[in-house]
C-alpha cells in the first residue's frame, strides 16, 4: 500500500516538477503583447463581418459578400492559395434588407426583432404563428402583472420585472434546441 502511495505522488508531482524548468523569454512575451495591443486588426475584422455584412446566413448575398472579403483579406497577407469552394448543396437560402414592428396600443413604441432563417412549410406557418402570439401575449400579461405590484415593495417589483425576460430566454432556448434536435 505504501509503494502504490508513494507511486501515486510521484506521478502527480512529476508534471509540476517539469514544467518548473521550462524558462520564459520574457522578451518575447513582450513583443507579442505589443503586437496584440499596438497593431491588432481583430476588431476591424470583426467590425467588418458583423456589421458591414451582418448576418449570414449559408449562400446568401451577405455570405458570399463575406467571403469573398476574406479570401481577399488572405491573400493581401500572402496566403496564395486562399480561395472559395463549394461544398454540398445549401438549399434555399434568403437575406432581409429591413425589419420593423410597431407596437400602437396601449401605448405606441417600435418593437426589436429578427426574422429567423427556419425553413417552414404551410402547414407549420400557422402553428409557428400561433406560437408568436401566445408567446407574445403571455410575456405581456407577465410584464403587466408585475407592475401591479408596484403597490407592494416588500415583493420587490423592481428584481420582479426580469422575471419575464428570464422565462421567455428559457423558453427560447428550450424552443432552439427542440429545432436543432429535429
Amino acid at each position: 500500500m505504501k509503494k502504490k502511495t508513494l507511486l501515486s505522488l510521484i506521478v502527480c508531482c512529476l508534471p509540476i516538477a517539469l514544467l518548473a524548468q521550462e524558462k520564459v523569454d520574457l522578451s518575447i512575451v513582450n513583443r507579442i503583447k505589443a503586437e496584440a495591443f499596438q497593431n491588432s486588426k481583430v476588431m476591424d475584422h470583426a467590425f467588418t463581418l458583423t456589421d458591414l455584412y451582418g448576418p449570414r446566413l449559408a449562400d446568401s448575398p451577405s455570405y458570399l459578400k463575406a467571403a469573398e472579403w476574406a479570401v481577399e483579406t488572405l491573400k493581401g497577407w500572402g496566403l496564395e492559395d486562399a480561395k472559395l469552394e463549394k461544398w454540398g448543396t445549401f438549399g434555399r437560402t434568403w437575406s432581409y434588407s429591413r425589419f420593423a414592428a410597431h407596437m400602437l396600443e396601449p401605448q405606441q413604441t417600435s418593437l426589436v426583432g429578427v426574422p429567423l432563417g427556419i425553413k417552414v412549410s404551410r402547414r407549420e406557418t400557422s402553428a409557428n404563428l400561433g406560437l408568436a402570439l401566445v408567446l407574445a401575449m403571455g410575456y405581456y400579461f407577465l410584464t403587466v402583472m408585475i407592475g401591479w405590484l408596484e403597490n407592494h415593495p416588500e415583493l420587490r417589483p423592481d428584481l420582479l420585472l426580469w422575471l419575464p425576460n428570464l422565462i421567455f430566454l428559457g423558453v427560447g432556448l428550450w424552443l432552439f434546441w427542440r429545432v436543432d434536435r429535429h
